[in-house]
């Protein structure tokens, strides 16, 4: 029996090491999270920051609206026939 509480204790010790371990690891990436939320929230309230952060995002409205009107031509229409549209200047006017 007493071979057993060393080996029974030995095993606590190392659940115990884990358990620790587990928890500082757990404690150093919500650290980082919080950094990484500062930044992130710094980053949205800077226009140019924004812009290079999405650099395929237009950056006028009439560009958004020609490539919203491509984005959904593309779920339903044949790609001839966007193409078609597109060097008739339909992406703009419509």
């Amino acid at each position: 029996m007493g071979a057993q509480s060393v080996g029974s204790s030995r095993t606590e010790a190392v659940e115990s090491g884990t358990v620790e371990l587990t928890i500082k690891r757990a404690r150093t990436r919500l650290q980082l999270l919080e950094a990484l939320a500062v930044e992130i929230a710094a980053l949205k309230r800077d226009p140019e920051a924004q812009r290079q952060l999405r650099p395929n995002d237009p950056a006028d409205p009439e560009t958004a609206h020609a490539v919203a009107n491509i984005t959904e031509w593309r779920r339903y229409l044949p790609e001839a026939c966007i193409s078609a549209m597109i060097r008739d200047g339909w992406h703009w006017s419509t």
